[in-house]
């Protein structure tokens, strides 16, 4: 496969302020910052797609068994994950004074991002545990992403139809929610990426393979396409 389109990133941090008493005798005079966090994170979770029911329908051996083949059609459009939660308490008796949570959150469309940021800037704004207070920081760490641009569009059917003329190998599009150089270039020129050799399971360290009989067709591609864009059959404008 080869990717056409890459999601857009951006990171938050939520930070919330509490007031700390005993668990037993100060509840009625303290604010948990942990319960606040949690229902922060309740609330903003509704803002992401809605994942699927059983994870386990949608991994790499379920779909094969099933004859499905994955080219990024089940990744959900808009997925916030909760990566990091933090609280400087110790103790279970004491009544959390601070929380903490950092987010990672992704889409295909920039618009999403712009109403997204406007949601989480309202439900900070808006505590429901009395006596807390919530501090959004961010966005932060912005990257763009890869549209698929029609001179992209273009580059992707002359590559599918030399690896079909030299290899009579079917190459499938992927749209994923990873992040690549390609989420920067595709903004000054048309981009698709992926091109290396073949891989699966990338960033788990027990089952990440790569297919070295893929090297071969997918490089002397690579330099058939770039050899058709230095000649100017391919235009990129």
């Amino acid at each position: 496969g080869m990717n056409t389109e890459r999601k857009w990133v951006v990171n938050y941090e939520i930070e919330v302020e509490g007031v700390t008493g005993h668990a037993g005798n100060s509840a009625q005079a303290a604010s948990s910052a942990t319960v606040e966090l949690a229902n922060q994170i309740v609330r903003i979770m509704k803002l992401a797609s809605p994942l699927p029911k059983n994870p386990a329908d949608y991994t790499n051996e379920a779909l094969q068994k099933k004859g499905i083949e994955d080219h990024g059609q089940f990744i959900p459009p808009v997925t916030i994950n909760v990566g990091v939660i933090k609280t400087s308490n110790t103790k279970v008796n004491s009544i959390p004074k601070d929380a903490y949570a950092k987010l990672d959150i992704r889409g295909f469309k920039t618009a999403e991002k712009d109403q997204i940021d406007a949601a989480l800037k309202k439900i900070a704004a808006t505590p429901t545990v009395a006596g807390t207070k919530v501090k959004l920081v961010g966005p932060s760490n912005y990257m763009p992403p890869m549209e698929k641009t029609p001179a992209a569009g273009r580059l992707a059917e002359r590559y599918k139809s030399l690896m079909k003329e030299h290899y009579d190998i079917k190459v499938t599009e992927w749209a994923t929610g990873g992040v690549s150089i390609g989420n920067f270039t595709s903004r000054y020129i048309p981009t698709i990426d992926g091109l290396g050799i073949e891989t699966r399971d990338q960033h788990n360290l027990e089952t990440e393979t790569a297919y070295l009989k893929t090297f071969v067709p997918r490089t002397v591609t690579m330099i058939l396409l770039l050899d058709n864009v230095a000649s100017g059959e391919i235009k990129l404008k």
